[in-house]
């Protein structure tokens, strides 16, 4: 990955790239249609918008480090993804394997989470529609 960083300003893992997965078949499937949403409607460049498993060049993620973006859950990483496509900075994605959990179970709960990352997909949509003045 370290070497990688060289020729592109982000590296993200992504599930969704050859060579990438989760072993739990039902939640791969949620995460990936939910992940082509997010793809369609924010018009990002990569498959995987909730890894969150990244690398970037010091210098184009000093100008990100915001409390605006870093906020929140697992929603921070779309943010940062949205921000960097307005950059136009380089996304690259590489293959993650994520296995099941050998002890103890997510704290998360499906639902909440779903509609914290839904409310921040419909606010930065919604921030790119309105025309902001310089």
């Amino acid at each position: 990955m370290y070497r990688l960083i060289r020729k592109t300003d982000i590296i993200v893992g992504s599930r969704y790239v050859k060579g990438g997965g989760m072993e739990n078949r039902w939640r791969n499937l949620l995460s990936l249609l939910y992940n082509r949403l997010i793809r369609f409607i924010l018009k990002l460049p990569v498959y995987d918008n909730l890894s969150g498993f990244f690398m970037f060049k010091k210098s184009k993620l000093k100008p990100l480090l915001r409390p605006d973006i870093f906020c929140g859950y697992g929603d921070y990483f779309i943010r940062l993804l949205f921000e960097a496509k307005k950059r136009k900075l380089l996304i690259r994605e590489i293959p993650v394997f994520y296995p099941n959990r050998l002890h103890g179970s997510s704290k998360s709960r499906f639902l909440g989470i779903l509609v914290q990352y839904s409310r921040t997909v419909m606010s930065l949509l919604r921030s790119n529609l309105i025309k902001h003045p310089d």
